[in-house]
């Protein structure tokens, strides 16, 4: 069998004879010696590694066949993904005032009627129905979701008895700031489908209040920490921070805090992000300091550096793993707060990037350019497709207008990956 067109071979900083070996398409990593490894590229491992590593994704039965299978990959996906899958934005509204914020001007306070909410249950029941799927997974937006949650549980009300009547499953996500998620409103909501809560802490207080003030200026840092602690026992929790390159080396402080409020590796998941820099009608121009681009020059320093800060505290960074965009994927959607449809989070509020409504369904989706890295011939013939598959495609529309090109990630990717998986197997 052939060494897999997407494997990796990188050696240990530490072992000099061992060498990691790692699939791009599966996640499969495996540790080998030097001589594995030699007999692996010579086409003579024993039967026994031979079928280890086809498990995990380093050896395959045809190159040829593999690269043709993977240019299928959303096609498959959608044929045998169990789980449609909506972002749902109920509100436009927000208690807090962040100097990044992508939506910035759009927060004009608007929620979602209870018309579009009968409308919206009965579009995702039709979808969900017709496209057989055994699972429906929300996740909650906003603005800020939680001032509004009389619509969570409407939506709740409206789905869950005709999903479970008919033996699917039905849960909820939150992406929220935090400040208003109190142990009684996680309990209920928990009784109700919530499976996990995104929050957003930006590093220590210092940093954290003066991005994400409350909107009437006051910090925020204290009331989420209370919160976090009150709530992890109830509901799953993950951390995300969103880090600068003027900010992202004093991200490790607030690692550092996290003991000392009870909340270890064993109880919250952390995912630091590079907050992005946007330049469309709603944002807010006086903040400069994020990231238009993954190949920025700081970027794959900033990293690695997350990365191995994290490690050393015991939370684990993010999987290296195919992340597929919901613009590729059929059975992912995002609902917005009037009703229309879009194929990107980032997109709402931009009418012509509409593809649809509740009332009327979806429509040509083509405004996304959808399947662009299929069409390029150094995107099929780059190693690196099955993490990129073309990149962001928000990035793209910032930069053109459009969505007529690929955010290649071949730059990120040489500086980091490597030292990825290390940091991975280590």
């Amino acid at each position: 069998m052939p060494l897999s067109f997407y494997a990796r071979a990188v050696e240990s900083r530490h072992a000099p004879d061992t060498v990691y070996l790692f699939s791009l398409r599966t996640g499969g990593l495996i540790e080998a010696d030097r001589d594995l490894v030699a007999r692996i590229f010579a086409g003579k491992p024993d039967q026994d590694e031979a079928e280890i590593l086809a498990a995990n994704g380093i050896l395959v039965a045809d190159r040829d066949a593999e690269q043709r299978d993977l240019l299928d990959f959303f096609a498959q996906l959608d044929r045998h993904s169990p789980v449609l899958n909506l972002c749902v934005i109920i509100n436009l509204r927000c208690n807090f005032a962040c100097r990044y914020c992508f939506q910035g001007s759009l927060k004009q306070g608007e929620r979602m009627d209870d018309a579009v909410i009968a409308q919206s249950a009965a579009f995702i029941l039709d979808r969900l129905r017709r496209h057989d799927k055994k699972r429906l997974v929300l996740d909650f937006y906003g603005g800020e979701p939680l001032m509004t949650p009389e619509i969570i549980r409407a939506f709740a009300t409206r789905l869950a008895p005709g999903i479970e009547a008919e033996d699917r499953e039905f849960s909820f996500t939150l992406v929220s700031n935090g400040s208003l998620l109190t142990p009684e409103l996680a309990r209920e909501l928990s009784g109700i489908g919530l499976a996990g809560v995104r929050i957003t802490v930006d590093g220590p207080p210092e940093i954290h209040n003066h991005y994400r003030p409350y909107a009437g200026g006051g910090p925020t840092f204290d009331r989420i920490m209370d919160n976090i602690v009150a709530i992890a026992d109830i509901v799953k929790v993950t951390l995300s921070g969103n880090y600068s390159r003027d900010n992202f080396r004093r991200f490790p402080e607030l690692l550092d805090l996290l003991p000392g409020y009870g909340l270890g590796p064993d109880r919250v998941e952390v995912r630091f992000n590079p907050v992005l820099q946007t330049r469309d009608s709603f944002t807010l121009p006086e903040f400069a300091f994020g990231c238009a681009s993954i190949n920025e020059p700081w970027l794959p320093g900033a990293t690695i550096f997350i990365r191995r800060e994290m490690m050393k505290r015991g939370y684990r960074p993010p999987d290296i793993r195919p992340a597929p965009c919901m613009v590729e994927m059929a059975d992912s959607l995002t609902l917005g707060p009037d009703g229309r449809l879009y194929k990107c989070i980032s997109m709402v509020g931009h009418d012509k990037f509409a593809v649809g409504d509740v009332g009327h369904g979806l429509g040509d989706i083509s405004v996304y350019r959808p399947r662009q890295w299929r069409r390029r011939e150094q995107c099929r013939a780059c190693g690196y497709l099955p993490l990129c598959f073309g990149g962001c495609r928000y990035l793209v529309y910032e930069r053109r207008g459009n969505m007529d090109g690929v955010d290649c990630e071949r730059g990120f990717l040489d500086h980091t990956l490597d030292e990825m998986i290390r940091i991975a197997a280590e």
